[in-house]
């Protein structure tokens, strides 16, 4: 079942991925904001970054359950509900209640959040011509580190920054807009008959052993794993050991890991095999990162290959993206795919930053360098042996 338009619908792709961006900004909106909120509340910072990962904590419970649920419930039902969920949680969170209401209110904002990022893959694809497919999902990767890009570059804009109220106010603002503009132009996926899914699994423990059972479904989320392991890290905690911390070089660092998913999506296009691509990209991932390891190790000049090291785990991040329509046709196989690739998305980042921050106040530089060559490493073995159980 193929189900594609003879022409991609441009319009929809970029109505569909700014909604993804808005979701990256039920992160980013906190992270922006996070020293004003931790004031405005008078929290600890180890407070305050929970509150920032309650977000994601749902994502890595629910990820495969949202997964089975979207074919069931619908795409673009799905889509609504979190859009219009999510614009109701920032517009209570705006208000700034006591603190424990804010806090509460991050988790269903986990599940609009969760809503989205399922749901609108599936919809990207049904909008897509089959020789756009991966260059689309190579640009739907992109959209968290836009999100943080957005509002960070709006809050530095402005000469007093935007201040909780307003960023928390004019996201759920946005979501309201993006809400309609679903209603009024995203159609449902053709939907597959309840009877021809899959009976539910006995619980939720059969229900991921079944989506992880199936390499189709499993594959792009594990090697999305692998990307989201060290690359919010990186992104961190590089520009402290190099570039002298300057702004310019800290603001290029996430914008190489962006070009790098652009360029995963183009180069899926004219490649066949995107198993063999994904382990390509791991394989460039753990070059670059064994040079800045050396090189750091030496005393030389790290910033060209640390912005390289990131365009490389940008384009891993979206190679394994794009196997998503490549190994699954259906719309039920795309959306537990999705589903998979955002609950090990979450585990990557929850899991990464804390192990990367330790080698980082040990070791500087090389810790870093050292554990992505070891994670590249790790990926190429169990991405080249899964690929071959797949035939891939």
């Amino acid at each position: 079942m193929t189900d594609a338009p003879a022409r991609t619908r441009w319009a929809l792709v970029l109505l569909l991925c700014a909604c993804g961006v808005l979701a990256g900004g039920q992160f980013a909106k906190i992270s922006v904001e996070f020293i004003r909120l931790q004031a405005a509340y008078g929290v600890s910072p180890a407070v305050m970054g929970l509150v920032l990962s309650t977000v994601g904590m749902v994502g890595l419970m629910c990820g495969v359950v949202t997964g089975w649920l979207a074919p069931r419930v619908g795409y673009r039902r799905l889509l609504l509900a979190g859009l219009g969920g999510g614009a109701l949680l920032s517009g209570l969170q705006a208000l700034l209640p006591p603190f424990g209401l804010f806090w509460a209110s991050r988790v269903p904002e986990g599940a609009a959040h969760l809503a989205i990022m399922v749901a609108t893959p599936t919809l990207l694809i049904r909008s897509s011509a089959l020789h756009h497919r991966t260059a689309v999902m190579g640009l739907w990767t992109t959209v968290v580190g836009l999100s943080f890009a957005v509002m960070s570059g709006v809050d530095r804009l402005l000469p007093a920054g935007l201040g909780p109220r307003e960023a928390l106010a004019g996201h759920g603002l946005l979501l309201a807009l993006a809400a309609l503009a679903v209603r009024a132009s995203v159609a449902e996926v053709g939907a597959e008959a309840t009877s021809a899914l899959p009976p539910a699994p006995r619980g939720v423990l059969a229900l991921h052993r079944e989506a992880y059972a199936d390499l189709r479904t499993a594959l792009p989320g594990l090697g999305f794993f692998f990307y989201a392991f060290p690359t919010i890290a990186l992104i961190t905690f590089v520009p402290r050991f190099a570039g002298q911390g300057s702004a310019g070089f800290q603001a290029t660092l996430p914008l190489m890991a962006t070009a790098g998913t652009l360029l995963a999506g183009w180069a899926a296009r004219r490649f066949a095999g995107g198993a063999a691509l994904l382990r390509g990209a791991y394989g460039a991932f753990a070059l670059s990162a064994s040079a800045l390891l050396a090189a750091a190790l030496a005393g030389f000049t790290t910033e060209a290959l640390a912005l390289l090291t990131l365009t490389c785990a940008g384009f891993c991040g979206g190679a394994a993206a794009t196997l998503i329509p490549q190994l699954n046709p259906t719309p039920s196989a795309q959306a537990r795919a999705s589903g998979v690739l955002v609950q090990l998305g979450n585990l990557g980042s929850v899991s990464g930053p804390p192990l990367f921050a330790a080698l980082a106040d040990r070791f500087a530089l090389p810790g870093l360098a050292g554990l992505a060559v070891v994670t590249a490493i790790v990926a190429l073995a169990v991405l080249g042996r899964l690929g071959r159980r797949l035939g891939a």
